[in-house]
């Protein structure tokens, strides 16, 4: 009987186990963070705390700090990269384009989070993946779709749950037929055809973009987030908003689904998904 007990209680951790495993990244747990400067972490700890409790070992760095590099004697020295810092011109001690593309190429994932003040690098990186931002300093505004409180009465953090058919990406909440809302604050885009890119998150209708057009103006929608699968099957996220990954909105009381969405966005991108 004890050997049985043993046999069952072995049983039950392996279960544990393989279901925690299962979790974890298929392509490694070695995440680069940057920021403008490091007292902006404390911008992002919901975050990065919750990519440390799956396991993951997160390396946070200024964008100006020299040493940074994608990779080190031609592997990769991190298996993902989440770009928190929308209007850096350069990373590190001069990354290019190619080297992110490289770092795709080689199967590296990569979040790029911009802002109305995107910078010109950041740009040309999101449009390697389909990708096109609008004017710079333009913002998504809606008089109608928005948060009611929080946002300086200019309304400019806006409501949005026109999300892509995608449950491989989002959790059943985003799929459903009355979906919920998430909240987004940032620049919009435009996006190419490329049957590798998904328009996850899209603006509501009575959205616009600032001095641009009007959401639906074009005959698209404006795009708020999107991902891409590369051909080599690294994935990429692009959103027009840092501010969806920080504190500022997610551990506000409105924002259970945007904590949702951001566990989504990451949890697909890192390869914690099939």
């Amino acid at each position: 009987m004890r050997t049985l007990g043993l046999m069952i209680v072995c049983m039950a951790l392996v279960s544990v186990l393989a279901g925690m495993a299962g979790a974890r990244s298929v392509t490694g747990n070695r995440v680069l963070v940057v920021v403008p400067k490091r007292e902006s972490l404390d911008k992002f700890q919901h975050v990065l705390g919750a990519l440390e409790q799956r396991g993951f070992t997160v390396t946070a760095t200024p964008a100006t700090n020299a040493s940074v590099a994608l990779h080190i004697d031609g592997e990769r020295a991190y298996d993902h990269a989440l770009l928190l810092s929308p209007e850096s011109k350069k990373f590190g001690g001069g990354l290019t384009i190619g080297d992110f593309t490289r770092f795709v190429d080689d199967g590296g994932n990569v979040v790029l989070a911009a802002a109305p003040e995107v910078s010109d690098f950041q740009r040309k990186l999101a449009a390697q993946f389909g990708v096109d931002f609008e004017k710079p300093g333009t913002t998504a505004v809606d008089h109608v779709a928005n948060l009611k409180d929080g946002d300086a009465g200019d309304h400019t953090v806006v409501a949005s749950a026109r999300f892509a058919r995608a449950p491989a990406v989002l959790s059943r909440r985003f799929v459903q037929d009355k979906p919920d809302a998430v909240y987004f604050k940032g620049i919009t885009h435009r996006y190419s055809g490329s049957p590798l890119l998904i328009p996850l998150l899209t603006a509501a209708r009575t959205t616009y973009s600032g001095g641009g057009a009007q959401a639906e103006a074009s005959g698209k929608p404006l795009g708020l987030v999107s991902v891409f699968q590369a051909r080599s099957n690294a994935r990429v996220a692009v959103s027009g908003g840092v501010a969806l990954f920080s504190d500022a909105l997610l551990l506000r009381q409105a924002g259970d689904s945007n904590r949702q969405f951001v566990d989504d966005i990451l949890q697909w991108t890192f390869q914690e998904k099939a």
